[in-house]
Order: C-alpha cells, then sequence, then structure tokens
C-alpha cells in the first residue's frame, strides 16, 4: 500500500535524458532482494513538497493560455495531472514500463461561422472565450488514482489556450449545474453565454 514515507523510495524525482533516451532518479532506488516484488506509482508533473498521497491538493492554471517560462511549463500543460500504477513488479534488470494517463477531464470550444460573415471578415475578428463556474482545486488519491473537486473553495474562471477558432483547457472532472453559465465567449466585441439546462459533466 503506498504511503506518505516509508516506502522502498518516497517521491524521487526523475529526469529524461533525450539523447540516452533515459530516465535518471534524483536518488539510487534498490530492490529490497531479489524476489520480493514492488508496486510502482508515478505522476506528472512533480511536487517535491508532496505531503499527503490520500489527500494531494492539486489546482489547474486559470490562466491556461501562459506560455512556458524557462524550465517551467506553460498554464495547459502544468494543468494535466498524470498518473500511472504497475502492481506486483518482481525484481528485474529490466527497466519497469509505466503507462501514464490522464485524471483531469478536457473542455474543448470551437467557434464556428455563422450567417451574416465572409471567411476573410471571420478569420480576422477578435474571438475570446472564458469557461465558468468549475472548482480549479481537486483532492488526488496517488494510491487509487480517483479523484474528486474541493468542496467550498472559490469558483474559478479558466481562461483555455488557444489556436486559431480552438479553445481548449483542462479541467478538474466534476458537474456544473443547469443554472449555472458555461462559456462566456466574445466576438468582436459582443458577448454571449453559454450554459445548458440539464448541466454538463
Amino acid at each position: 500500500v503506498l504511503k506518505t514515507d516509508g516506502n522502498r523510495a518516497d517521491n524521487v524525482r526523475f529526469t529524461f535524458d533525450e539523447s540516452s533516451m533515459s530516465w535518471t532518479g534524483a536518488t539510487d532506488i534498490y530492490w529490497k532482494d531479489d524476489k520480493t516484488p514492488v508496486d510502482i506509482y508515478g505522476y506528472y508533473p512533480f511536487d517535491e513538497d508532496l505531503s499527503d498521497v490520500e489527500d494531494y491538493r492539486f489546482s489547474v492554471s486559470v490562466r491556461q493560455d501562459a506560455a512556458p517560462t524557462g524550465a517551467e511549463p506553460g498554464g495547459y500543460e502544468a494543468s494535466d495531472l498524470l498518473w500511472a500504477k504497475s502492481e506486483n513488479v518482481h525484481p528485474t534488470s529490466e527497466a519497469v514500463t509505466l503507462t501514464y494517463g490522464h485524471m483531469m477531464a478536457g473542455v474543448k470550444v470551437i467557434l464556428q461561422m455563422g450567417d451574416g460573415f465572409e471567411d476573410e471578415e471571420w478569420a480576422s475578428l477578435s474571438k475570446t472565450v472564458l469557461i465558468r463556474n468549475l472548482v480549479a482545486d481537486a483532492s488526488v488519491n496517488l494510491a487509487s488514482g480517483e479523484i474528486v473537486p474541493v468542496e467550498g473553495v472559490e469558483i474559478a474562471q479558466i481562461v483555455p489556450c488557444s489556436y486559431m477558432d480552438e479553445f481548449r483547457a483542462v479541467v478538474v472532472p466534476q458537474r456544473v449545474s443547469g443554472d449555472l453559465e458555461l462559456f462566456s465567449i466574445t466576438v468582436d466585441g459582443m458577448s454571449y453565454s453559454y450554459s445548458r439546462p440539464d448541466g454538463m459533466t
């Protein structure tokens, strides 16, 4: 069972070297002996201040349009929490494969030209999308891979990353009720509000 500390190895950062196509741990990790199996867990992005594996607090960025700076990922990438688990791995000299999955949900909004526009005119218009009324904070169980939105926190407004007329954001999995606005969309200074009567998961 995964623990916050006292495991065979606790929260070790691994770095990928593209030139050698290999991973290197911040510390060496050894098998206990030649027959004792282990469960191996991985997550990204790495958090050196991880203090609780059963209630790891993770927040998506509200500015997912923010570009990378130096070694720091941009707002979209930093919001994309990945997790992997490989159970009952027996001692081996071979590399152990971890298959990562996305823990968060994805939102994609595509704006399409309606009546009254010409192609060139539509392409030149300023367009923005804001994703509204979401919880940006999650409680993550790194042992089981379960994730739930944190209750009682401030509701967020997320600025997605964009390319052309496509807007994408990584969000905490949750349900938004039908009485709340989901998207605030502006095209050439004209604002539009989008919601769904039956809500959205």
